[in-house]
């Protein structure tokens, strides 16, 4: 009995050592199959919702818009790297003595409340149905914070901007910068419209057009626009350049006084732009926005110099790869080279 009891649990002992496992070593602590599977296997079920506390989040941000970086993250051996980096970032702030007091991830979790609108009760309530505890989403929250506060002493202090490089980004994006007096006509289409519905936007819009070559912009809009000052044929007044996004942007750049746009496609419908004027914009002075420029240059700089500090801090490292996943990963991967090629 006691023989047949010893091979029934051989099955559960090998799959524990499997499951269990040690991907890779990194100086005194290490990385499990456990520890990769949950992020990968996370990933997978979040169906592109992510809520900011994942390690390739806090380490890549909008990065992870870029389609290449979406599609190596679902490799084995780039998530393992994320992880590495993570635990390596974490073990050089706890090395210079970087701390998040219980005080700061009481106001952090206060100020994430207050900005959802919401109750402690139901913003616990709604971490639940994420699978996260109040006392997991905390020691995510300290963290992030502890990663945010070694990049404000390691990362940002390395960026230099220079006057010229503000002046030159000025005179490049700012000083022709001109604001449209517009009116506007929106029909709804979201991607959760049936095939019968599109085809009604479809129809609606050529009834729309139709209409435009014999009547006034404003009253067609009158007619059928479902956006904003329908009332008085959706004159939206003047907007700047830059409000909106690269396509209708485009499409507006292109016009005439007078003349109006083709329905140009997004995310939410259908949009048609009339020009009824344009003028240049003389609030975009250098002075006003020198220290938005340098912001946004801060911001276009600090990922070269976040993945150079990045890979000195892998250099450094002791690291022992127990499995391969390939050329591109373990001791042959690099975070600077790595950023050149998706940038």
């Amino acid at each position: 009995m006691k023989y047949l009891l010893l091979i029934m649990l051989i099955p559960f002992i090998i799959n524990a050592e499997i499951i269990d496992r040690v991907e890779v070593t990194v100086n005194d602590s290490f990385i499990s199959m456990q520890d990769l599977n949950y992020e990968i296997n996370k990933l997978a079920l979040s169906g592109g919702r992510l809520n900011g506390f994942e390690p390739y989040s806090i380490l890549l941000g909008e990065l992870l818009r870029n389609e290449k970086v979406q599609k190596q993250l679902e490799e084995k051996g780039f998530m393992l790297e994320i992880l590495i980096a993570e635990k390596l970032i974490l073990q050089e702030a706890e090395k210079i003595g970087i701390e998040v007091s219980d005080y700061e991830i009481q106001r952090l979790k206060n100020s994430i409340i207050e900005r959802n609108n919401t109750t402690e009760k139901n913003f616990e309530r709604a971490l639940l149905e994420q699978g996260l505890t109040m006392s997991k989403f905390e020691k995510l929250l300290k963290k992030r914070s502890i990663i945010e506060k070694i990049k404000q002493q390691k990362v940002f202090p390395k960026i230099a901007i220079s006057d010229l490089e503000i002046e030159n980004y000025y005179k490049i994006h700012y000083r022709n910068k001109y604001k449209y007096n517009l009116a506007y006509i929106y029909i709804k289409e979201l991607p959760s419209f049936t095939e019968e519905e599109k085809k009604e936007v479809k129809e609606k819009l050529e009834k729309i057009k139709k209409e435009l070559q014999n009547e006034d912009f404003e009253e067609v809009a009158k007619k059928y626009t479902q956006g904003p000052y329908k009332e008085i044929g959706g004159r939206l007044g003047f907007i700047k350049e830059g409000v909106f996004t690269e396509n209708l942007e485009n499409a507006i750049k292109k016009l005439k006084k007078g003349e109006y746009t083709e329905p140009v496609k997004t995310d939410n419908g259908w949009h048609i732009f009339k020009l009824l004027d344009k003028e240049k914009d003389e609030s975009e002075n250098y002075e006003s926005k020198k220290n938005e420029i340098y912001q946004i240059l801060i911001y276009k700089k600090w990922h070269k110099v976040f993945f150079d500090w990045l890979e000195s801090l892998k250099r450094k490292a002791y690291l022992d790869y127990k499995y391969d996943y390939g050329n591109m990963y373990g001791k042959n991967f690099s975070w600077s080279i790595w950023y050149e090629k998706i940038k």
